[in-house]
């Protein structure tokens, strides 16, 4: 009986240490999305002052524009794969910045499609 309950309460903490892990992902891609990508604009050719505080600002309009319409359909859909398709796309979007700055390709709109963010921003 206690080896059963010491095998629960190892399954139960490997499973918060991989909630917390990919949580602490998804911020830092929070983080990125929201700090390091209005900079990023400043070095691209041909963006205005006033696109940079736009960028910004493109993460919440984004995100409620694609919740409204998705909402009726994600409440009716287990959660967990919606959270982890969101997080993959996230991630190709903001992967796709550095390889195309290393190639010299990188436009203000695809750093306007990286901040897509499913999470509020706390501060900052």
């Amino acid at each position: 009986m206690r080896t059963s309950r010491l095998a629960a309460w190892a399954g139960w903490r490997a499973d918060l240490r991989r909630l917390w892990v990919a949580y602490a992902v998804g911020e830092f891609g929070s983080a990125v999305g929201a700090g390091a990508l209005p900079l990023l604009a400043v070095l691209v050719p041909h963006v205005s002052d006033l696109r940079v505080p736009l960028l910004a600002a493109a993460s919440g309009v984004a995100s409620a524009v694609a919740a409204v319409p998705l909402a009726p359909w994600i409440e009716h859909r287990r959660k967990r794969p919606v959270m982890i398709a969101a997080d993959l796309v996230r991630f190709g979007a903001l992967g796709s910045v550095p390889v195309a700055a290393v190639f010299g390709v990188l436009s203000y709109w695809q750093l306007r499609a990286g901040p897509v963010d499913h999470r509020p921003h706390r501060g900052g």
